[in-house]
Formats: structure tokens, C-alpha cells, sequence
């Protein structure tokens, strides 16, 4: 149910947790833990992490079905035939789940490609991610540049038709085998 867990709900428990005054922030200064007691949420890094958390649970929702799917017939044939874990998983078991992985990336890519509310919610315009500027570009801070928003907006749907595009192109060929 992670999944459902972005947005500005997710910014703000991860403020309560990792922000300046954040729970553990708190914690690692009192115990005098150096990872936490210098760690700034309002970065980068906390930008990953937060995305890391909503996209982790996607992808395993995902990908369970395709990984479910491998059936124990073939670990026992590979078994049978003196197979490793390494052979059934390079020559069986990955050219099986393989559509899908691309499949979830693609997915993947487009959600975080298109996430807005956790980033903002986190570093406001101070942090120059597409949906963020597209957005600004619209709203605008003394003067709106809606010609610049839309360019902004054309740019962000190329990058999702390419990927797109690309991702059920490497479909269509590992489904067929070839």
C-alpha cells in the first residue's frame, strides 16, 4: 500500500521523520549518529530517497506476477539437468521476466518523470525538476511565460513517447525471442 503512500502526504511524513526537526534527525544528534545528524532532506538525496519509497513498492507490484509465473517445472528441469542458479537464471529465468522489467521501467519512468507534489511539497521551486518548472512557467512569480511552459511541456512528452515507444519496441522483441 506504499504505493498509494506520495504526494504531499508522503513529503510531510518524511519531514516529521527527516527534516531539520525530523524524529530521527533528532535522534541522531542526541546519539551523536553522523549519518543522521547530517543529513538534509531538503537535497537531492532526500528527493531520492522519497522517490525510492513510492517507486519500490510499484515495482514489486509489478514485477510479482512475473516472477510468480516461472514455473517450478522449470527449476526442476534445470535442476535435473545439472544446472546452476546462475545458468537457469541467465538462460531461463531472466529471458522470462525480462519484458516485464522493461515494462516497469517504463512505468516507473513515467511516474517519477511526471511527480510533482513530493518534490515541491519538499524544495518548492528551488529545485529544477520539469514538472516543477513547467509548472512555475504557468503560474509565474511577477510575470506568467506560457510560451515557455508549453515548450517545457512538449519536452517532458517527447522524453514519455520516446520512452514509451523504446520500452514496447524491447517488448515486442523479447516476446517474440528474437
Amino acid at each position: 500500500m506504499t504505493s498509494n503512500f506520495q504526494g504531499i502526504v508522503l513529503a510531510f511524513a518524511f519531514i516529521l521523520l527527516l527534516g531539520n526537526s525530523g524524529i530521527l534527525t533528532t535522534l541522531g544528534e542526541k546519539w551523536n549518529l553522523a549519518v543522521l545528524n547530517n543529513y538534509d532532506l531538503y537535497t537531492t538525496s532526500g528527493i531520492l530517497i522519497t522517490f525510492i519509497y513510492f517507486q519500490i513498492p510499484l515495482a514489486t507490484l509489478l514485477l510479482y506476477p512475473s516472477f510468480d509465473g516461472i514455473k517450478t517445472e522449470y527449476k526442476e528441469a534445470a535442476s535435473l539437468m545439472n544446472a546452476t542458479a546462475w545458468q537457469f537464471w541467465t538462460k531461463i529465468g531472466l529471458p522470462l521476466v525480462l519484458p516485464s522489467i522493461f515494462g516497469t521501467f517504463s512505468v516507473l519512468f513515467s511516474n517519477a518523470l511526471a511527480a510533482y507534489a513530493t518534490p515541491y511539497a519538499l524544495l518548492g521551486n528551488n529545485y529544477a525538476l520539469l514538472p516543477i518548472r513547467i509548472s512555475s512557467m504557468f503560474t509565474g512569480d511577477v510575470v506568467q511565460q506560457v510560451e515557455l511552459g508549453s515548450a517545457l511541456s512538449i519536452v517532458m512528452l517527447v522524453l514519455m513517447s520516446t520512452m514509451t515507444v523504446l520500452s514496447n519496441s524491447l517488448l515486442k522483441k523479447f516476446r517474440k525471442g528474437v
